[in-house]
């Protein structure tokens, strides 16, 4: 068994307050395929509380109503107490991030990710635009 840790950084994009997704799958499998391991699991944790990650589909359509659903569920404008006691502007983003997730571990075998036909890993943006990193961890053999 080998264990290898690195991480990943990314630029977000999308209004402050909004939302954003960018779909990381192939930096992932770069690091499947670098680490030189055969069959493991890849752990990914968005190291930030206003950020999330997740297995959807890459498609349009879904990514708006992913962003529709986050503001539905938590407006960005809504009266966080966060907002109030740290005197900022993103307790929606916190919450998101909270409930949507912040870790993920994939399996991978032959050094190909294990995904579904239509699955994709995305990180999610839920404050204002920024660069994210994300810590990656390889095991397997």
């Amino acid at each position: 068994m080998k264990v290898i840790g690195s991480k990943l950084t990314f630029h977000t994009q999308g209004p402050k307050g909004g939302f954003d997704t960018l779909n990381i799958t192939r930096e992932v499998q770069d690091q499947v395929r670098a680490s030189g391991l055969a069959d493991g699991t890849v752990t990914l944790l968005v190291t930030h509380t206003t950020a999330g990650i997740a297995i959807i589909e890459d498609e349009r359509g879904h990514k708006l109503d992913q962003a529709s659903f986050w503001e539905r569920l938590m407006p960005a404008n809504d009266g966080y107490q966060h907002n109030h006691i740290a005197g900022d502007d993103n307790g929606h983003s916190h919450l998101r991030a909270g409930l949507q997730g912040q870790s993920l571990v994939v399996p991978f075998n032959a050094g190909k990710l294990a995904l579904g036909t239509y699955q994709a890993i995305f990180l999610f943006e839920f404050d204002a635009p920024r660069e994210r990193t994300i810590a990656v961890q390889v095991m397997g053999i």
